[in-house]
């Protein structure tokens, strides 16, 4: 894009001084100006298209923390409730579980995606640990 936009502000340029110097000179800062003009908004665009796609990023995030913060509580509940091997075992899962979901909170666009299928594996695994999962 930059490429043929100085190819076209060349050419207009060259056609220009062919027509006359000084009018040549006042229809280059034109175009020139014009150019940056458009090159600003172009810029401008594509900081948005980026924001935008960030924001997206996060909403489909919050749609995967959401319901599972929203579960902790039973969980703690649940596990409060169990005795022996079984509590020990289900509060050493729900530690590492609430590891696990910091980690996919905390983690880039890029990367939580590959996380979300092992997070919800383990919340299923969890659930069904302590009595939840039917």
């Amino acid at each position: 894009m930059v490429r043929t936009w100085k190819l076209s502000v060349g050419f207009a340029v060259l056609g220009l001084l062919a027509a006359g110097c000084d009018t040549a000179k006042n229809a280059a800062t034109k175009v020139e100006e014009k150019a940056k003009q458009e090159a600003s908004q172009a810029e401008d665009l594509a900081k948005r298209a980026k924001d935008d796609v960030k924001a997206a990023a996060e909403k489909a995030k919050l749609a995967v923390v959401k319901p599972v913060e929203a579960e902790l509580p039973k969980i703690e509940e649940k596990i409060k409730e169990l005795s022996g091997e079984s509590a020990t075992q289900a509060k050493g899962k729900f530690e590492a579980f609430q590891k696990r979901l910091e980690e996919f909170k905390s983690a880039s666009p890029d990367k939580w995606e590959s996380l979300k299928d092992g997070l919800m594996k383990d919340f299923e695994e969890l659930k069904k640990l302590v009595g939840l999962a039917k």
